[in-house]
């Protein structure tokens, strides 16, 4: 199951809490473009990770190991979260670093998604209810495409 963060960047220096979290991830796979402008970093963790440390490291990756390359990188993480993980619970923690990337992504998902109400009609069923604007229709297919895939692939839950 990969490789541990550490033995894969063993210079990489980061701050001790960041350290602390990133040594207890595994590295799935690298990949790199042809024209090595672009690193992908497949990352796996039993604990869940905001995505202002992922960013983090990213940005430390890319000054300490390629400085002044025009070099992007990317970690694409997976968690393996335990049972005590339910839609509500995940999203209670982890809706910073969702409002984080669709702020990234589209400022107009990120609006739908920051003054949307959620509720939870059942364990497996999250329920988003946004303002009925033309903007807010035109994007909802690819919200709910961001949030499966950040849900689902990316935390591995049943919702």
């Amino acid at each position: 199951m990969g490789k541990p963060f550490f033995e894969v960047f063993p210079s990489l220096k980061l701050n001790k809490g960041t350290k602390d979290i990133m040594e207890q991830t595994n590295v799935e796979k690298i990949s790199a473009t042809k024209r090595k402008d672009f690193l992908r970093i497949y990352l796996h963790s039993t604990r869940l990770i905001q995505k202002d440390i992922i960013l983090s490291v990213e940005e430390e990756i890319k000054k300490q190991l390629f400085p002044g390359a025009a070099m992007t990188i990317k970690i694409y993480e997976r968690f393996e979260l335990s049972s005590q993980y339910n839609p509500e619970k995940l999203i209670d923690i982890y809706r910073d670093s969702i409002l984080m990337e669709l702020a990234e992504y589209s400022r107009i998902e990120y609006n739908a998604f920051k003054n949307g109400e959620l509720s939870y009609p059942t364990e497996e069923k999250l329920l988003l209810t946004v303002e009925d604007t033309v903007l807010n229709r035109g994007k909802e297919e690819e919200l709910v495409r961001i949030l499966e895939k950040i849900l689902v692939e990316r935390c591995g839950l049943k919702v």
